[in-house]
This record gives structure tokens, C-alpha cells and sequence, in this order.
């Protein structure tokens, strides 16, 4: 986990966010504009995981249906920068989707801020093909 440290140290330093690490557990929380995202460490520490919420209030089934039946492609081990998941949470004004990108060992910031934004904007079209406004 210790190079997992190192990179997320390293993202957080070009980040401007100088205090930016993984605790006990091998989590952290960061805020970019209104953006929440948590990167924690996973499979002892051979991986990062980076998920991101998006409220998506109000979605429909068919709406949720069809991201993640367009997930469906993109799980595949071979989907650079890593594997990529969809799920949902919550209902009614209170929907939102929950994206994840495992990162597989070895990472570094420049992965980390990569993954970041390609999760962002997996997820932004993931919403626009199934026709679904909201914000992050």
C-alpha cells in the first residue's frame, strides 16, 4: 500500500491539496468544485478504487435500464485505464448513480487524475445516451 500512498500523495500535491493521503483504512475523501470523490484502497493494496456520485433525481427504471445495459460493454478487463462500474442508490428526488474505476497497481498521480476524469466523463455519457439530467 505503500506505493498507493505515494500516489495519491503525489495527486494530491498537484491538486494543491498538499495534505491529500489514505488513512488507517486505506481511504480518502478529496472535493474538486462540487465533485465528491473517495479513492480507497483495495485487494491489499494492489489497486485503487475511484468512485464518484452523481445525483440523478428522478431517473426512471428505463432510464437506469439502459446505463447500465450500456455499462454492460465496458466492463470487459481490456477497457483502458481499468475496469469501470455503474450502480445506483436512492429514489425519487434522492436518486443518484454511483461510478467506480479500479485502477490496478502500479499508480501514480498522473493515473489517478487521468482516472478521474475519465470516470467523469464515462459517467456524463452514460446519463446523456440514457437521457437522464444531473449534477455532480
Amino acid at each position: 500500500m505503500a506505493d498507493l500512498n505515494f500516489a495519491v500523495a503525489d495527486f494530491g500535491r498537484a491538486m494543491g491539496l498538499p495534505s491529500l493521503a489514505l488513512d488507517a483504512q486505506g481511504s480518502a475523501s478529496l472535493k474538486i468544485g462540487d465533485a465528491l470523490w473517495t479513492l480507497q484502497s483495495v485487494d491489499d493494496g494492489e489497486a485503487l478504487l475511484v468512485a464518484h456520485v452523481l445525483d440523478t433525481p428522478f431517473s426512471t427504471a428505463a432510464q437506469i435500464e439502459s446505463a447500465l445495459r450500456a455499462c454492460h460493454a465496458h466492463m470487459q478487463p481490456a477497457h483502458a485505464p481499468g475496469s469501470l462500474r455503474l450502480g445506483t442508490r436512492g429514489r425519487g428526488a434522492a436518486a443518484q448513480w454511483v461510478g467506480s474505476l479500479r485502477l490496478a497497481a502500479p499508480v501514480d498521480g498522473q493515473a489517478i487524475a487521468r482516472g478521474l476524469d475519465d470516470l467523469l466523463q464515462w459517467m456524463h455519457q452514460r446519463m446523456r445516451d440514457a437521457g437522464v439530467a444531473g449534477s455532480h
